[in-house]
């Protein structure tokens, strides 16, 4: 059974009847917002960015795996310190 993509029109063979797009990049493209997102600041290096999504805090993976890497850290800190604290 051939159907017509959603997105750009191209005619497919549908593997699935509810197969609405050709392929996944289709679908992708199609669910994406037209619309641009305001810049704002990264949370760990303080540059401006255009976010890609609206949950997006970091300008790059490089700044999310560093503030993951510091909060494992504070953790630590905040484990070792309440186990001490309980030991008095």
């Amino acid at each position: 059974m051939f159907k017509k993509c959603k997105n750009c029109g191209k005619n497919f063979p549908a593997v699935h009847g509810n197969q609405k797009f050709c392929s996944k990049n289709c679908a992708v493209r199609y669910h994406q917002p037209t619309y641009k997102l305001e810049e704002i600041i990264c949370s760990v290096c303080g540059k401006s960015f255009q976010p890609k999504v609206t949950w997006q805090i970091y300008c790059s993976k490089e700044c999310q795996q560093l503030d993951y890497r510091i909060e494992k850290v504070l953790r630590k800190r905040r484990l070792k310190n309440e186990n001490h604290g309980s030991e008095k």
